[in-house]
């Protein structure tokens, strides 16, 4: 699979993680603004910008994973 076609699955796979953890745009937008530990003091928005739009995926699959437990337990 060449890069190009990887890393629009990959913006994908960030687009279907923050619809499904945030149930309002502005949300996902305030979340996509704050800065993380997990990312060395970095917002989510400027870690896709750095490149490594897969470390913020991954968060947003773990919070959604997290989310999901919550709710079932």
């Amino acid at each position: 699979m060449n890069k190009r076609i990887r890393r629009k699955r990959v913006r994908q796979m960030l687009l279907v993680e923050l619809a499904i953890l945030f149930s309002e745009p502005a949300d996902a937008i305030v979340w996509l603004e704050t800065p993380l530990d997990q990312f060395e003091g970095r917002t989510p928005r400027q870690t896709i910008a750095a490149g490594e739009v897969e470390r913020v995926t991954m968060l947003l699959d773990e919070l959604n994973a997290a989310a999901q437990e919550k709710k079932a337990g």
